[in-house]
């Protein structure tokens, strides 16, 4: 791999930051990927599937049960659905030729990386209690830095507040944007031909069935242990 110059570097931090930019839709690809066009419609079938699965996780009875695993696993699992459908939206609008599809799928991407920042928070948090309010005091015993019980009982009451704070900010991001994000699905399945419309639903029905498997949403009946929270950021 060649190094890469000052100058390179910089163009490529005012492109993303380009990209960035409210209202500011993607130029069309010079060279776009003939398999991601091939494959627009069920990639966003996937894509949509996995948007709907984490809304369903964060806006499950997360705190119905006093179980600081189940949380983690709640909020880990949000974090990874939401990266999937982050990286998938960004395959979309590198193809995309039209400026209204464009513009609506980097609205998509805009929320999406909201929405994972919010949930990787969340797992920060779930770190940062079992490290200060756990049982294993391990590492602060060995450094002589145990807070005081007066210090443990703020820390627990500020982790609390905080999350549950960023959990109804989550949820309230996805109940307050899921009519405009139905619109937005109804406008792209109206430009779909049949094949295309039915390649999207086979792929959305599919992919419902794969997330809704490995990650249920009843405590205790997890069938693959809780991604691990680098694969989400």
């Amino acid at each position: 791999m060649g190094i890469v110059s000052h100058k390179e570097a910089l163009d490529r931090l005012r492109r993303t930051f380009a990209l960035l930019r409210p209202g500011n839709a993607p130029r069309p690809a010079h060279r776009a990927d003939h398999l991601i066009k091939m494959n627009l419609a069920p990639l966003m079938g996937r894509r949509d599937a996995a948007l709907d699965h984490a809304s369903k996780m964060i806006c499950s009875d997360i705190f119905l049960h006093n179980d600081d695993e189940w949380r983690a696993y709640i909020y880990i699992t949000t974090a990874k659905l939401l990266s999937n459908a982050e990286t998938d939206t960004r395959a979309l609008l590198s193809v995309l030729n039209s400026p209204d599809t464009a513009a609506r799928e980097k609205n998509i991407l805009n929320l999406l990386m909201l929405t994972r920042s919010i949930a990787l928070t969340l797992c920060d948090f779930t770190e940062l209690e079992s490290g200060l309010l756990g049982d294993d005091k391990t590492t602060l015993n060995a450094l002589a830095a145990n807070p005081t019980d007066s210090e443990l009982a703020r820390s627990e009451k500020t982790i609390s507040d905080s999350g549950v704070n960023l959990v109804n900010q989550l949820r309230a991001l996805f109940e307050r944007s899921r009519p405009r994000m139905a619109r937005y699905r109804e406008y792209s399945r109206k430009s779909f031909s049949e094949s295309y419309a039915a390649r999207y639903l086979k792929a959305f029905d599919a992919y419902t069935k794969v997330y809704t498997d490995a990650y249920p949403l009843e405590t205790g009946n997890q069938s693959t242990p809780p991604v691990i929270i680098a694969a989400a950021r």
